[in-house]
Order: C-alpha cells, then structure tokens, then sequence
C-alpha cells in the first residue's frame, strides 16, 4: 500500500514539476525572439513590391515578360527560373509571354501580401491560371496566352505597372 500512495506522490510532483517548466518558457512558445533570431525585434521588411496573394486558384505572383518574340527577355537574376511560356492569343503582331518564378516570402507587414522582386520596367507581376477565368481585383490586366506544347489556354492577370511609364 506505500508503495502505491508514494508512486501517487510522484506522479503529482512529476505533473506540477512539468506545469512550472511549461510556464518558465512562456516567452519562448508565445513566439518572443529566441538567440537564433536574425534580427529579434526588428520587423520583416520586403525590399520590392508587397503584392496581394493569389486566390487558390491562381499560380504565382511571378514576373512576366510580354513582348515581341523576337526580342524576348530572359529571366532577371533575381527571379532566374523560368516558368510558363508561349504566344498571346489573337494577339497581332505576335507577342511572346515569359514567367520568372518568385519565391514567395511573408516578408510585408500587411497579412494577406507576399514578396516580390520589383521588376524592371519590361516586367510585369501576374498571377495565372489553365483556361478561361476573370482576374481577381488587385491584378486587373487580362491576357490569355497559349503555353507551348498545349493546346490549352492559359489566362493571366497582372497588376499595373508600379513604375512610372
């Protein structure tokens, strides 16, 4: 009968001990800066654009290049993977589109934005998505552009240009 009333006292001092343990690092699971911190109690800052996230359906932000495909850009070195590409539909004369994919970040203060490189002048962010669809309000610029290698439209939407033309 000892036995069990002191493995009863134990298992209560275990419980209260891992109670005060858990209140002793409060700080650090209610996400207050931790020695590994970068930068502890600096906010996040985007050095180019904060752009509105895409709704679910849509791909991106990625920067476009839309322009004659005989001068066609190559991807910008901060944004060098490229993605989707192919001619604008009904589009005389023929305009060539190119993505450069972003690598989205949470680096803007406003919720609901992510990080994107400013893009030089001959860029454009967009979001995108396979077939027909209306843009969503913060990317207001339509095109619908036919990937190479399918059939299958493909319907971009862009923001205005941040830059002063």
């Amino acid at each position: 009968m000892r036995w069990i009333a002191l493995l009863r006292v134990c298992c209560v001092v275990m419980w209260f001990s891992a109670c005060e343990r858990t209140e002793q690092n409060g700080p650090e699971i209610s996400g207050a800066p931790t020695p590994d911190d970068p930068l502890p109690g600096q906010p996040a800052h985007c050095d180019g654009l904060c752009v509105a996230t895409p709704p679910a359906t849509y791909t991106g932000p990625s920067l476009f290049w839309i322009g004659p495909a005989d001068v066609a850009e190559g991807c910008p070195s901060e944004t060098p993977e490229m993605g989707i590409e192919g001619y604008v539909a009904q589009q005389i004369p023929l305009l060539f589109a190119r993505e450069c994919r972003v690598t989205p970040s949470d680096l803007c203060a406003e919720e609901g934005q992510t990080c994107a490189p400013l893009p030089r002048p001959e860029f454009h962010v967009c979001i995108h998505r396979l077939g027909p669809a209306a843009c969503p309000p913060d990317y207001t610029e339509h095109t619908t552009m036919n990937e190479t290698g399918t059939d299958k439209p493909v319907t971009v939407c862009c923001q205005k240009s941040p830059l002063p033309s």
